[in-house]
């Protein structure tokens, strides 16, 4: 596994952004998200898109998992809350491959700090959903 962007090993501008996808589970009846978008204590590698290498291409992005919706996050907005995003490559992910990152420096925390950053991202998040999950 690499090394986390806050680690000093990898850079990138904390005014980049990393998308989201957000299943229809993960939504309240308002449209909002709730605590299962950012379950860090069930999910060891949260996936993310950085924005910087999807370009232009962000409906083709979202035509990866058409079935959910995408929240967009400052990397800025990560790295404030001590944790970072490391390049994964995803062939799954096609032309995208490239742009996956997962979030990474919370596996070492408690469950209880990671329910609170999982709640802390979440909100963010809520402020950023650019796409919402079909119904």
């Amino acid at each position: 596994m690499a090394e986390c962007v806050n680690s000093g090993a990898h850079v990138t501008d904390r005014t980049d952004s990393v998308f989201r996808f957000i299943h229809v589970g993960n939504t309240n009846g308002d449209g909002t998200l709730n605590s299962g978008s950012f379950s860090l204590r069930r999910d060891n590698a949260v996936s993310l898109g950085l924005a910087s290498r999807i370009g232009a291409r962000f409906e083709a992005f979202c035509e990866l998992k058409p079935e959910q919706g995408v929240a967009r996050l400052s990397v800025g907005s990560i790295l404030d809350l001590t944790l970072g995003i490391h390049s994964d490559p995803e062939p799954e992910w096609g032309e995208f491959m490239d742009a996956h990152f997962v979030l990474c420096g919370y596996e070492h925390l408690s469950n209880r700090k990671k329910e609170e950053i999982g709640r802390r991202l979440r909100d963010i998040a809520n402020g950023n959903i650019v796409k919402h999950p079909p119904q």
